[in-house]
């Protein structure tokens, strides 16, 4: 801040003299604080993965000061040039675990980086990236057959709970939610609920349409699991029963459909880990599951 300083000299005689001078103290330029994150850490070799630094901040600087350039295999050769973007899209040519590296610069010279993870599959099946322009979430998509759907599950914060009540399960598995929060007021099939502009609950029909596909009892399970071939990426969440007990968490995961039946029930379609089969269950609508939804 600001402040005075005085000087003051004597002579041999006792008299005296002064001046003031103000002085200004400025703190020392200090690096920016990097930050990116990906639109999904899981793709195949058609996937373009995007990256997002907009979070990148420098308490100097304003934000058209800083710039940030990207080594997408963190192999020590920079991919990109410095520059003033803050997103950039990067497809990979082959499987495997790749670490992103940001580099960011303030306008003193000085950087700072961050790095994530990704994971490339040698699935062919296309997809692609959706953000939700209501709650800002990111989410990878994949097409099976005729159908675009989400490749994660739904992560939307209205009314969500995670799996006993842990934040970090609604990371790794998303949210799970009671049906009728999930549909947000409606009872149409087909409704969009809390799914992203553009995409909607899928119904019954949808789902065995889905699981025909992908081979039905014999392998749809095998297809949809993370090292299948079709990159949905299913994970065995487990549910929160009506009770508010977390049950079956890595064992079995349940996907609400937009089918309302008889009673206070709704068609979820159900799988369990190393079991071929799946199951199309009546469950009531205040136990809490995994959603996926599907493109309109």
């Amino acid at each position: 801040g600001e402040t005075k300083v005085k000087l003051e000299i004597t002579d041999k005689w006792g008299l005296t003299n002064s001046l003031v001078k103000d002085l200004v103290v400025l703190h020392a330029n200090q690096p920016p604080q990097a930050s990116f994150f990906a639109g999904t850490h899981y793709g195949n070799l058609t996937s373009n993965f995007y990256f997002d630094a907009t979070a990148t901040d420098d308490d100097e600087d304003w934000e058209n000061e800083i710039q940030v350039r990207w080594d997408f295999e963190s192999d020590g050769t920079w991919d990109t040039e410095f520059s003033q973007s803050r997103t950039v899209y990067h497809q990979y040519e082959g499987e495997g675990e790749y670490t992103i590296t940001l580099e960011a610069k303030d306008s003193g010279g000085l950087t700072a980086q961050a790095s994530l993870d990704v994971h490339v599959s040698d699935g062919t099946y296309p997809t692609g990236l959706i953000i939700d322009s209501d709650s800002g979430d990111t989410y990878g998509t994949v097409k099976i057959g005729n159908q675009w759907w989400m490749a994660e599950n739904l992560k939307n914060l209205t009314n969500r709970s995670c799996y006993r009540n842990q934040a970090d399960n609604c990371e790794l598995f998303g949210g799970l939610y009671n049906w009728n929060n999930l549909m947000n007021g409606s009872r149409s099939p087909k409704a969009r609920g809390l799914c992203p502009s553009g995409w909607h609950v899928p119904t019954a029909d949808e789902w065995q349409t889905l699981i025909d596909h992908v081979g039905g009892t014999e392998q749809a399970r095998r297809m949809l699991e993370p090292d299948g071939e079709t990159d949905f990426r299913m994970l065995y969440s487990g549910q929160i029963s009506g009770t508010g007990q977390s049950e079956w968490g890595g064992t079995v995961t349940n996907f609400w459909t937009s089918n309302t039946i008889s009673g206070d029930n709704s068609w979820a379609f159900s799988f369990q880990a190393g079991k071929d089969n799946y199951w199309k269950l009546a469950l009531g609508r205040s136990s809490r599951n995994s959603v996926r939804c599907i493109k309109n």
